[in-house]
């Protein structure tokens, strides 16, 4: 499924940049045909902890720097929708494989589990 503005459209293609891929995964056969390929499985993360440990040092910035200009201010309110537990942050997983080791190669698999 694609979204564009809250509204499902037919060819993601026509605007990638601006465009949601919304896709049921079975878990299960990509683990299986990861490993199958020699990948390591570190597990999975929802949306909320994967995006909140990647944006941590931009979230900090913001905090230490008092009044926010209006592009950020416009960031932080995306950012929320993407991590609110009632909207996105909770429904949407990520799976972590790596080909090799992962420890400190991404700041969003601190929650992997």
């Amino acid at each position: 499924v694609h979204f564009a503005l809250q509204a499902m459209t037919r060819n993601f293609l026509d605007d990638p940049g601006a465009m949601d891929l919304t896709a049921h995964v079975n878990w299960t056969s990509v683990v299986t045909a990861a490993e199958r390929h020699s990948l390591e499985v570190h597990g999975e993360v929802n949306q909320m902890r994967f995006l909140t440990a990647l944006a941590e040092p931009v979230l900090r910035s913001m905090e230490n720097n008092g009044k926010m200009p209006p592009e950020d201010l416009a960031w932080l309110r995306q950012f929320q929708t993407l991590t609110n537990p009632g909207q996105m942050g909770v429904k949407f997983q990520a799976l972590l494989l790596t080909k090799g080791p992962l420890e400190g190669r991404l700041r969003g698999a601190k929650f992997a589990r």
